[in-house]
């Protein structure tokens, strides 16, 4: 027997229909927040980085002479380089824990640009400013090891407190770093042995401000296999000393801390092999 052709239709109720929208709706949502490089990505990875590295630093505009200046806003982090020389140039690394992709650079800056998945590297040796611009979105830490010159102005509010340090997010305020086992160059050589990581224990003790006042140990930091440790501290003046057996005393390196940044000091042991 032939079909009729007709056509029945199913009535759905309308809390039912209702409850469709909203899970279309939901979905529809989700796939906007998630999609690659948009807008909505950037928001969803958080915008939580320390205030102290927001802001373009005001010493840029009196041109401080050897100096970097680094800063970040919505488009990404910012680095400036001034008062390089032939004879004395300025050198940089820039890391972070996603990639990282370089935005703009100056053609003075560009000459001797390193770059791989999740660094970059400079050496700028040409007068005037050098400039370089990078993103890494949703990256949680990035670290900053600048030579050349101990003038480093970070954000609006003012000077970092060593060229290298680290900016995490959510912000972090203390001290970190990596042990390395030096000895001495050979008298008459014309290399150095290299330096290589170890590990360690780190006594870290408050810097008296006055002769005459006792330092206090605030805490003991076991490195991992590679040499790096960390601390989280509160802002202010710190001695670092390495412990480690079988090896000669070591000096203290003094640290400098402050708020929503973590000071990288790589502290020296030396072997005592001549």
């Amino acid at each position: 027997m032939r079909g009729t052709g007709t056509t029945k239709v199913v009535k759905i109720p309308a809390a039912v229909a209702a409850a469709i929208c909203l899970v279309l709706a939901a979905v529809f949502a989700s796939t906007t927040l998630s999609g690659s490089g948009s807008e909505g990505s950037r928001t969803a990875c958080g915008n939580d980085w320390a205030a102290t590295a927001t802001g373009r630093p005001a010493a840029l505009s009196s041109r401080q002479g050897r100096s970097f200046y680094v800063w970040r806003d919505a488009s990404g982090w910012h680095l400036r380089v001034l008062g390089a020389s032939r004879s004395a140039p300025l050198a940089g690394r820039v890391q972070a824990d996603t990639r990282l992709r370089v935005v703009t650079a100056s053609r003075a800056m560009r000459s001797r640009l390193k770059t791989s998945a999740r660094s970059v590297s400079f050496r700028v040796s040409s007068a005037g400013q050098a400039a370089l611009d990078v993103r890494s979105d949703c990256a949680t830490r990035l670290s900053l090891r600048l030579s050349g010159s101990p003038r480093v102005y970070l954000g609006s509010s003012g000077k970092a407190p060593a060229p290298a340090f680290s900016l995490n997010r959510p912000a972090a305020t203390g001290l970190g770093g990596r042990i390395l086992l030096v000895s001495k160059c050979p008298v008459g050589g014309t290399s150095c042995p290299p330096a290589k990581p170890t590990e360690g224990t780190v006594r870290i003790a408050t810097a008296p401000a006055e002769k005459g006042i006792p330092a206090h140990v605030v805490a003991r930091v076991r490195s991992d296999a590679n040499g790096s440790y960390h601390s989280n501290l509160s802002p202010g003046r710190y001695l670092l000393v390495v412990e480690k057996p079988g090896y000669p005393a070591q000096k203290a390196s003094r640290a400098t801390v402050e708020e929503g940044i973590v000071t990288l000091t790589d502290l020296l042991v030396d072997t005592g092999i001549r």
